[in-house]
C-alpha cells in the first residue's frame, strides 16, 4: 500500500504482478520440488504473504489510478481556474497568519462534489486540499456545501487526493451544514473554550 501511495499506480501493478509471480513459482516448487519443499512451513506464510500483497496492492493501485485519472487532476497540469463545489471533511486549519502585510490562510481537506471545466460541469468524487483566505472560509464545517472559483494544481505526495485547489476570494455558495455537524461544532467550540 506504502509504495503505491508514493510511486503511483505503475508501482502497484508491478509490485502485485511480481506477487502473483512469486505465489505461482512457490505452488510450482512445492507441488513439483523435492519431498522436503511439500510439507514445509514457510510454504503457507508464503502464500499468505503474497495473498496479502496482492489485495492491498490491487487496493492501492486502483485508488491511485483513480486519482491519477481524474479530470481534476488533469485539469491541474494546466494550472485551470474552475468552479468546484466540494464538501469540507474537516474543520479549517490556520496554515499561515497574516505576516508583512499578507492574507491569514486556511487549509481544507475536502471531496469533491461537481466541478465545471472549461463549460462542461460534471458530478465528480474525489479527495482535495483547498488553501484559502481565511476570512469567508474559517467558519465553515465538515458537511457544508460549498462552491467557489479555484486554481486547481497538482497534488505533490503520497495519498490519493486528486489535486490542490487555491481559492482567492469568498466562496460564492455555502449551504448550511447538517443539523448533527452544527451540534459538532458547537460542542468542538465550547471544548476549545
Amino acid at each position: 500500500t506504502a509504495i503505491g501511495l508514493h510511486l503511483g499506480s505503475s508501482a502497484s501493478v508491478v509490485l502485485v504482478t511480481g506477487a502473483i509471480a512469486v505465489a505461482v513459482l512457490v505452488v510450482g516448487v512445492r507441488l513439483r520440488g523435492p519431498c522436503r519443499w511439500r510439507t514445509h512451513a514457510v510454504v503457507p506464510v508464503l502464500l499468505a504473504v503474497c495473498a496479502v500483497v496482492v489485495g492491498f496492492g490491487a487496493a492501492a493501485g486502483v485508488r491511485m489510478w483513480f486519482a491519477e485519472t481524474h479530470p481534476v487532476a488533469q485539469a491541474a497540469a494546466d494550472g485551470r481556474w474552475v468552479s468546484a463545489t466540494f464538501e469540507p471533511t474537516d474543520d479549517p486549519k490556520i496554515v499561515r497568519r497574516a505576516t508583512f502585510g499578507g492574507e491569514p490562510q486556511v487549509r481544507l481537506p475536502a471531496v469533491l462534489r461537481h466541478t465545471t471545466i472549461a463549460g462542461d460541469t460534471q458530478a465528480t468524487g474525489g479527495a482535495v486540499v483547498v488553501f484559502a483566505p481565511a476570512d469567508g472560509w474559517s467558519d465553515l464545517l465538515p458537511g457544508q456545501r460549498v462552491t467557489a472559483r479555484v486554481r486547481v494544481s497538482e497534488f505533490e505526495g503520497a495519498g490519493t487526493s486528486v489535486a490542490i485547489l487555491r481559492a482567492d476570494g469568498h466562496p460564492r455558495a455555502v449551504e448550511p451544514p447538517p443539523a448533527w455537524h452544527t451540534w459538532a461544532g458547537g460542542v468542538r467550540d465550547r471544548l476549545a473554550e
